[in-house]
C-alpha cells in the first residue's frame, strides 16, 4: 500500500526473535536465515534496515562493502573540515553522489555517534557524556548498533556477517578503530589498514514504496528511486550502477 509508511511495513514483520526494542529504538537482531524481510533496493544498491527510531526514519547499511579503503590517520571518524577520517571524506563525497535524488529519501543531517570505547556491549546514545556526535548525510554503523544487530543470537550467525572484514565507525583506543572480522566478530583493527566499508545512511519518516516484498529475492523499492529499467540499453550515460 503506497500510502503506509514504509516503517510501519516493517514492524508488521517484527517478533521477539528477530527485533530488540530499547529506549524506544527498534533493532532488527537475529540470525541470516531469521532476517528475510528487510532488503531494499535503492540508487543500484542493496540495502539491510537496522533500525527503526521513534520519529519513522530507519536506518540502512549496504548489504556488502562497497569499498576497501583504509580509515584513515585520524582517531575520529570527523573532527572538524581540515582533520577527517579517509572514511568520512570518501562517504560523504564520493559515495554521497551515487546516491539517486538523496535530498528527499535520506535524512541529510543524520547524527553519528563516535564513543570510544574497548566493549562492543557499552550503549552508545545520542547526547551521552563522551559521545563525538557528527552530523553527515552518509556514516557507518558504531560498534554498539553492529552488537545489537546479533544479541538476539551469535556475532558468527547474525544477519550482517558477511564473511570479510569491514569498518564500524568509532574509534577501539587511540591507534585503533573497531571494525568486523572474516568470522563476525568485532573488534580492533589498525585505521591505516584496506578494511572493507558498508556505507549507512537514514531514510526519512516519510518514505513510501513503489513495490517489492523485502526479501533478498524480491527488496522493496522506494518511491523517488530512479525507476526506469536500465538493463540491455546500449549508451552508458543512460545507466545506474549496481
Amino acid at each position: 500500500n503506497a500510502d503506509v509508511p514504509f516503517s510501519e511495513i516493517i514492524k508488521t514483520k517484527l517478533t521477539t526473535t528477530n527485533s530488540i526494542s530499547e529506549d524506544n529504538i527498534t533493532y532488527i537482531s537475529g540470525t541470516a536465515d531469521d532476517i528475510d524481510f528487510n532488503y531494499v533496493w535503492y540508487s543500484g544498491k542493496l540495502w539491510r534496515i537496522t533500525a527503526i527510531y521513534p520519529d519513522g526514519t530507519m536506518k540502512m547499511i549496504t548489504d556488502d562493502e562497497v569499498t576497501s579503503i583504509s580509515y584513515g590517520s585520524d582517531a575520529n571518524f570527523y573532527t572538524d573540515s581540515e582533520n577527517s577520517s579517509y572514511m568520512y571524506q570518501w562517504l560523504n563525497e564520493d559515495f554521497l553522489d551515487t546516491l539517486y535524488n538523496y535530498e528527499n529519501i535520506i535524512v541529510t543531517d543524520s547524527k553519528w555517534n563516535s564513543l570510544t570505547t574497548t566493549s562492543e556491549s557499552t550503549k552508545i546514545t545520542e547526547g551521552a557524556s563522551g559521545v563525538t556526535t557528527i552530523t553527515s548525510p552518509v556514516g557507518l554503523l558504531n560498534s554498539y548498533e553492529y552488537y545489537m544487530s546479533y544479541k538476539n543470537t551469535s556475532s558468527e550467525s547474525g544477519y550482517l556477517n558477511i564473511g570479510y572484514y569491514w569498518w564500524l565507525l568509532n574509534p577501539y583506543n587511540t591507534s585503533s578503530d573497531w571494525a568486523v572480522d572474516i568470522r563476525g566478530r568485532g573488534n580492533f583493527h589498525s585505521r591505516t589498514s584496506l578494511t572493507g566499508g558498508r556505507p549507512s545512511i537514514n531514510l526519512k519518516s516519510g518514505i513510501q514504496l513503489s513495490g517489492g516484498s523485502g526479501t533478498k529475492a524480491d527488496p522493496y523499492t522506494i518511491l523517488g528511486d530512479k525507476e526506469e529499467v536500465t538493463i540491455g540499453t546500449t549508451l552508458l550515460n543512460t545507466r545506474s550502477s549496481g
